[in-house]
Parts: C-alpha cells; structure tokens; sequence
C-alpha cells in the first residue's frame, strides 16, 4: 500500500485503521500485528482475500469469518477451499458463484449465500434531448483482453458506416486520450481513472452500458449503470444477471466478440428514442427493485449473525509460509535474511 494512501471517509464507522505490512516479514508476525485490530473473538472477521483468511487459517483463531466471493475465478474458490475449516459462512455476489462452490464444497452448502450487494440509488431523471446516443465503456484496464475494448473500434466503424450519430465514453487505464480519438472519433471522452462518485455523474450523461467482457462474476457497473438509467448490452455470463437484466425488457444479451450484433442494437436503439426511453427506466427499476442498499445490507448482516451463532474449536493450520516463517523465528531475524536475498 502506498505511503500517501489516502484513508477513505466510511459513515457512520465506530473506527478506521490502515494496516501496513513487509513482504519480507515472517508471515506468523504479519499475522499476529493484523490481529491485533481485531477487538476480541466475538469480533466477525470478513474476509475479501488471501491475507485475512491466512491469518484466520495460521493462527487458528476463533473468530467468527465470513468470506466473500467476488468472482467466478478459481482464485477465490481455491481460497474457499484452502481455508474451509477457518471459514463459519461463504457470501457469493452471484447465483452462478455459489453453485459452482457448493460443487466444490458440497457439505458446506448450506453455509453458502447467494447475497446481492446493496447498491447505492442514483438520482437521475434521464431526459433523451442529445442528439448522439452516448454509449459507455468502463473498465479498470482498456488492455486485459478478457474485456474485449478491441470490440469498439469494430462497432464504431460499423456505426459510423451506417451515419449513427454516437460518442462514446471511455474510463479505463492504459491508453492514451489521442489513443482513444483515434479508434472512436475525435467526440470520444476519455478518463484514465475516476473515483466512484465521478464514474457515477458520467453515467448520468450515457444512455447504453456496452459491457462484453469474457468472464464475470457480477459486476458492480452493470448494476450502478441501470440505476443511472443506462440501457445494458452484455454478455450472458452463465446466467449470472438473469434477473437483472431481461432480453428485450431492461437490456440486451450478446456473444462477445459479435460486433456486428452490438453495432445493430445500437442503430435501432439510436433511430428509437421512445424505446430507448422505455428501456431505460425498466433497467432503472429492476436495478432499484433487486439492489435496493438497505434491504441488502440487513441479508448480508443477517449472515454475519449466522457465523455468530457457530460455536466449534478452529484449529490452526499452516496454510502460508515458506521455510522461513516459523513462529519460533523471530521477525528480525527472517527480515534481515529476506533483506540480503
């Protein structure tokens, strides 16, 4: 974590602390300085990645832990699986996520919660008077191929064969604005990054997400975008957004790599303001109706009260390490044999 790290302002919380660490550390003392923070063993630990669970797992705390998994990546079910016995209740942010871990972890099924996360509403009343149909990119990285960003010059060209009237917003790092003019037009917008409040006002001045990455687990875009009243053209990621996003009514399923079927619904949704208009607050009211914050919020906390109520002796085991984290080395002494390597 950088130096400048900037803490961020969460309302309403009793404390905020910033945890910084050495990866030449000896992995047992990393773990016992993060445990400290934590005020007693009745204190819900959740967990979002590989070092909190390894804290859970190397020092067998009694704690109850709560995993969230974010995406349909081995990664977080190899976590899953690696710190079952540390781990009191599984959260997934989609339907798909949690099928996938009940395979994996078929007597754990019933600690195991499809929970959609709460998603703060957005106020905007979306009025269609441009005359260009604004469409939006938004990802973290513009070359992970897996995002498929090499689709819009495609689209763009299609489009513009066919005298659409379009700009295109771009956030997302790893190319450069000229870049980005080049491809789409010299009318294309382009961030590198924005914080969240940022990304959400450009929404308001969209009107179609065009989102076709390969893999997902649930994006939280897709979900902030329909509460903007973006119009979603997706990929079918297994039926994860089913609910959310209904062919035809609150947006539109596509194969990834089809330009030419993204390029379509794009002319018919440019020349059909009234549908696109239609469509538009469909996706808002599904997104507010599935993903209201407050009524999320209480399911998620009521699996928290789940892992409060677990009662069993968690054993510890050595999950992380190499030959140099033992708990009877001291931490100087492994840091000054990492230091010299």
């Amino acid at each position: 974590m950088p130096q400048d790290f900037v803490v961020p302002k969460i309302f309403g919380a009793e404390d905020i602390k910033i945890f910084r660490y050495s990866s030449r550390w000896n992995f047992y003392h990393t773990c016992r300085q993060l445990a400290k923070l934590l005020p007693d063993e009745k204190a819900v630990l959740v967990a979002h990645d590989w070092l909190e669970l390894g804290m859970a797992s190397n020092l067998g705390l009694q704690n109850p832990v709560v995993q969230f998994l974010h995406g349909d990546y081995d990664y977080y079910y190899e976590l899953a699986e690696k710190h079952a016995e540390a781990i009191d209740e599984f959260i997934c942010v989609s339907p798909v996520i949690a099928r996938k871990l009940i395979l994996r972890l078929p007597d754990r099924k019933d600690d195991i919660h499809n929970c959609r996360f709460p998603v703060p509403e957005v106020q905007n009343d979306k009025k269609f008077i441009s005359e260009k149909t604004r469409i939006l990119f938004c990802v973290r990285d513009l070359n992970d191929e897996s995002k498929q960003f090499n689709l819009l010059p495609k689209v763009h060209e299609v489009l513009s064969a066919n005298n659409c009237k379009i700009r295109w917003t771009i956030i997302g790092g790893g190319k450069s604005g000229d870049e980005i003019k080049t491809l789409l037009g010299s009318d294309a917008k382009y961030f590198s990054s924005l914080n969240n409040q940022h990304v959400l006002e450009e929404m308001k001045q969209n009107d179609i997400l065009m989102h076709p990455s390969l893999i997902e687990g649930f994006p939280v875009v897709v979900v902030e975008a329909m509460k903007a009243g973006l119009v979603p053209l997706i990929t079918d990621w297994a039926g994860s957004t089913k609910d959310l996003v209904v062919e035809g009514e609150t947006g539109f399923y596509l194969t990834p790599k089809d330009a030419l079927g993204y390029a379509e619904k794009i002319r018919v949704l440019n020349g059909n303001r009234n549908l696109l208009a239609h469509l538009s607050e469909n996706a808002k009211r599904k997104a507010e109706q599935l993903f209201n914050p407050y009524h999320n919020t209480q399911i998620i906390e009521g699996v928290y009260c789940e892992a409060l109520k677990k009662e069993r002796e968690k054993l510890p085991k050595r999950v992380y390490g190499s030959r140099l984290d033992k708990r009877w080395i001291p931490n100087w002494v492994v840091e000054r044999m990492r230091r010299k390597k």
